[in-house]
């Protein structure tokens, strides 16, 4: 087709920019990941099949492993979107502290400001999950990943899959919360870097610390999509430590 009458055709350009970021950068999504003898994804389905939730499921269990594999191809996108913009974008340390914003700086934040919430969503999907099958007191609504992991039982707290789990969250994602936190009800990311650079203009190391923390969002979302991961694999592991359907046969999950 003519591009001159594709209305699309300026979109699909642009994402296929995006997409072949995918293979460099390494992304990829929950059901691309292989652990054991198949798609990460599958062990949602292959776990909680046998189990009993004590809280009626919401949905089929196919929804809810489309869902978080749905989120991931989320984060991978807008970190590919990310390392693709990063050149263009403005370091005040190379303009003379001044920060006259361009359009890939505004959609470089922008983007940023979409993982930061996607990032969380992942992690609000998986205390969802566990709260199903996990005895917490917790009414629906303050049912959050950091009250589920305190609320858990403290007989299901020596399971080492929960130890890794709750040491995941304390040391990789408290601090990236309240980030995310601080976006949504205070400033968003764009804010937070222009007024930055403005209130920090004279002064060299905090304007470069932003410059860095600015810089590194790719990497920060590649690894927090690695960490989602890790532990959508901790939790469905920790939920197949609790009795099957006697009437159900299964076999053994094996992590490899």
């Amino acid at each position: 087709m003519d591009p001159f009458q594709n209305s699309l055709y300026h979109f699909e350009e642009f994402n296929e920019q995006i997409f072949a970021q995918y293979d460099p950068q390494g992304l990829q999504n929950l059901s691309q990941v292989k652990r054991g003898h198949g798609d990460l994804d599958s062990l949602l389905h292959d776990v909680l099949r046998k189990k009993t939730p004590i809280h009626p499921l919401p949905y089929s269990l196919f929804k809810l492993q489309d869902e978080m594999n749905c989120i991931t191809r989320d984060i991978k996108y807008i970190t590919g979107v990310l390392f693709y913009l990063r050149p263009y974008i403005i370091d005040t340390d190379e303009t003379n502290g001044r920060y006259n914003q361009n359009l890939a700086d505004r959609r470089y934040l922008m983007y940023a400001n979409f993982g930061l919430q996607s990032i969380y969503n992942f992690w609000d999907r998986i205390g969802d999950m566990l709260h199903l099958y996990f005895e917490t007191g917790l009414p629906v609504g303050n049912v959050y990943l950091g009250r589920v992991l305190n609320n858990i039982k403290p007989k299901d707290k020596l399971n080492q899959y929960f130890i890794d789990l709750e040491s995941l969250y304390d040391n990789e994602l408290k601090g990236f919360i309240d980030e995310r936190n601080n976006t949504v009800h205070h400033y968003q990311l764009e804010s937070q870097f222009y007024w930055g650079a403005i209130e920090q203009h004279q002064n060299l190391s905090e304007k470069s610390r932003l410059n860095a923390d600015k810089h590194a969002f790719p990497e920060k979302f590649k690894h927090h999509l690695e960490l989602c991961f890790k532990g959508f694999e901790l939790a469905l592991l920790l939920l197949d430590t609790l009795p099957d359907d006697p009437n159900i046969p299964v076999q053994p999950y094996h992590s490899s």
